[in-house]
């Protein structure tokens, strides 16, 4: 999220220099990076559920419940990870037809 204000620059620089060409390249880029920053994490937190909340606490039905819903929280990183950038993106080409 903090990098999206970046990438909205750099697409809205490239509608303004014509170049279509580029945007759609600064777009697939940034869709790419999010997407595998995402997977990262994804994959992160599903090999580490069982271990995670021993970060936060040393309960035993807390780390048990953590473990349950840690692939719930794995696959909404995973789909937060792109659909801000794509939000993002959307708005920089509708905002540039005006």
């Amino acid at each position: 999220m903090l990098m999206q204000p970046i990438f909205r620059v750099r697409v809205a620089n490239e509608l303004g220099a014509g170049s279509a060409r580029r945007a759609k390249f600064a777009i697939y880029n940034v869709v790419i990076t999010s997407f595998l920053i995402g997977f990262v994490l994804f994959v992160l937190f599903l090999f580490f559920r069982g271990n995670l909340a021993y970060i936060f606490t040393e309960s035993r039905a807390v780390a048990d419940a953590v473990a349950d819903l840690s692939p719930l929280l794995a696959f909404s990183i995973l789909l937060n990870s792109v659909q801000p950038v794509l939000s993002g993106m959307l708005s920089v080409l509708l905002n540039d037809r005006d």
